[in-house]
């Protein structure tokens, strides 16, 4: 295990008060369970001074040692010249039970060519016992703790978790820039799921000196980069799980710079500014959301004309699309137009991103007729486009039309396994149609194609069962397949915000229901459809200021919701503000597809606000 990625460090215990000069790490290897290994000497009482003369012997015999054990310098450590070194050490160590530096050699001696992770721990342990401040041996006893703790196989087991953390606390103690030490104490808390500390001990990693030595960081995390890019990508991955995305943005841009060629980095980065962007973009801020997709695009030289790499064009359009969404969202219909022309001239006449975000623009506006035809126009030209394939099943499903709909994914089946994605979205589209049973075979035959080991795939498919069996009334299945993701796992944030917005639908054990979306909102404090949900169980509970908060919320975040409107137009009728309400029904109306919601919404507007 170890001995074929880990060297062997220096064996003066690298003890700030040491006089020994440490020798280097080497690669040395070949040492067998067959050398001497006694046992640590125990030192729980106090330790009797040495005499002067064994003192003398002692530190003679340390040198004795460590001469033997400097052949690993150039990997030429023979198994003679470790038992010699061994030997030597243990004779300092019994001349002088004080002399730390002779346990921490032993340690070494055992952890990196023994493979003998006990006595490597009783020696290590035995040096800290005689000398606190013996950072060689706290070193040492992380590293066993560390492969104790099976953090390599991203399973770590606490208790020896816990206690690696109390180790590389004591190397930061006395080396605060040790940068091994912060970054195994951010894997140890991101791990354990303390992610503020994790936080804080990668920021103190991104700040300390690269390390000469990164082997045994490469083998306790399965092949992470023990560099200051690296670090500032770890701290991005922990403050993006925090919610930090403007601190998180940040740290993977500095990641990215530092190591321009990772791929890796520049997605982080890429997420951590889209995360940043919808943020603002929740609070209203567009021009500042813009601005972040825009200096995305100028960063990887996205200007105003065709680009001729291929990966930019990938890397740009999605970009480009938001800009044009956001600027339909401000209510700036005529630069979003602006934008998708400029998607144009960049993507190429091949490209459908233009094409896919000018119908969903159309559709917002509520243009559907116009959407309907340009989505069509399009797949002219590009017939085997999966996103205009849906777009127009979509739109004819919300006018009705849906035998046309799902006649455009009939007739894309071939019988293999890429059906999965086609049943799918024959499903969503049944179910804007309003046939769930039709949906719910769709989705049982995409379940079908799953392979095995593919649990994305299967919640996937799980979550559009669920809706679709919700839509046929048959609620005991659809509670049945949300519990299914949420027994595999139990945090799915839209498993638990979509059963509670079912059981809040029909009435049913609604403070599990509140439990459930709320923690969905903690996860997702940002997602409208989440903080509509939650606005709704409080309303469906009588708790109607709380309901407004978070409603109008949703409404903020999502203006363009028939659902949302009609929960606020509800609420506002409850809380007896009839024209509130009215308006609230009246947009609800116009942003409305489904016949079923149109007619259940005129009946309201029919009644009046008195209801």
């Amino acid at each position: 295990m170890l001995l074929a990625v880990s060297a062997a460090p220096s064996v003066s215990a690298q003890n700030a008060n040491s006089p020994l000069a440490p020798p280097p790490a080497s690669s040395a290897q070949g040492a067998s369970s067959g050398a001497n290994t006694p046992d640590a000497r125990q030192t729980d009482g106090p330790i009797a001074a040495p005499t002067r003369e064994r003192r003398a012997q002692a530190y003679a015999k340390l040198l004795e040692g460590q001469r033997h054990y400097s052949a690993a310098r150039t990997g030429s450590l023979t198994m003679d010249g470790l038992r010699s070194a061994q030997s030597a050490f243990q004779q300092a160590a019994d001349l002088d039970p004080t002399l730390s530096e002779a346990r921490t050699a032993l340690a070494e001696i055992a952890f990196f060519f023994l493979n003998d992770l006990p006595l490597a721990e009783r020696e290590a342990s035995a040096a800290v016992r005689i000398n606190r401040d013996n950072v060689g041996a706290h070193r040492v006893l992380s590293r066993v703790h560390a492969l104790q703790s099976k953090l390599a196989e991203a399973t770590p087991e606490r208790a020896s978790a816990e206690r690696a953390v109390a180790e590389l606390r004591e190397i930061v103690r006395l080396r605060p820039g040790d940068a091994e030490a912060w970054a195994l104490l951010g894997e140890f808390y991101f791990a354990l799921g303390r992610d503020d500390e994790a936080a804080e001990a990668f920021r103190r990693w991104a700040g300390a000196p690269a390390p000469i030595d990164v082997r045994f960081f490469q083998v306790i995390t399965k092949g992470r980069e023990l560099t200051p890019d690296a670090a500032n990508a770890r701290l991005a991955e922990t403050l993006l799980r925090l919610g930090k995305t403007q601190e998180a943005a940040v740290a993977a841009r500095q990641a990215w710079m530092m190591s321009p060629e990772n791929p890796a980095h520049l997605q982080l980065f890429i997420l951590a500014s889209a995360q940043l962007a919808q943020a603002h973009a929740d609070e209203s801020r567009f021009d500042e959301a813009i601005k972040i997709y825009e200096d995305l695009l100028k960063a990887r030289g996205v200007g105003d004309t065709l680009l001729a790499d291929r990966s930019v064009r990938r890397f740009a359009a999605p970009l480009l699309g938001e800009v044009a969404l956001l600027r339909q969202r401000a209510g700036q219909a005529a630069e979003a137009s602006a934008m998708i022309e400029r998607m144009r001239r960049v993507l190429g006449a091949e490209d459908p991103a233009p094409d896919v975000y000018a119908v969903d623009l159309l559709r917002e506006q509520g243009k559907s007729g116009e959407a309907l035809e340009a989505a069509r126009t399009a797949r002219r030209r590009l017939p085997d486009d999966a996103q205009l394939v849906y777009r127009e099943a979509r739109l004819l499903a919300e006018s009705g039309r849906v035998d046309e709909a799902a006649s455009l994914y009939r007739g894309r089946l071939k019988g293999a396994p890429t059906d999965y994605d086609e049943y799918l979205s024959l499903a969503s589209v049944l179910i804007t149609g309003g046939r769930g049973r039709e949906a719910a075979d769709a989705a049982r035959k995409a379940l079908e194609l799953v392979p095995a080991n593919q649990d994305e795939l299967t919640v996937r498919a799980l979550l559009l069962l669920s809706s679709a069996q919700d839509r046929a009334g048959d609620f005991k299945g659809s509670e049945e397949s949300l519990r299914q993701i949420l027994s595999k796992d139990p945090d799915n944030v839209a498993a638990l915000n979509n059963l509670g917005y079912f059981l809040t639908e029909r009435n049913e054990r609604l403070g599990e229901a509140l439990e459930m979306i709320q923690r969905a909102v903690r996860a997702a404090p940002g997602n409208a459809s989440y903080l509509d949900s939650l606005g709704w169980v409080y309303f469906k509970l009588g708790k109607l200021e709380e309901a407004e908060r978070y409603l109008r919320d949703a409404a903020r975040r999502n203006p363009n919701s028939a659902a949302i409107q009609e929960h606020l137009g509800d609420l506002f009728n409850s809380r007896g503000m009839a024209e509130q309400a009215r308006a609230a029904w009246q947009k609800a109306l116009s942003l409305s597809t489904e016949p079923a919601d149109i007619i259940r919404i005129k009946t309201k507007l029919g009644d009046g606000a008195s209801r």
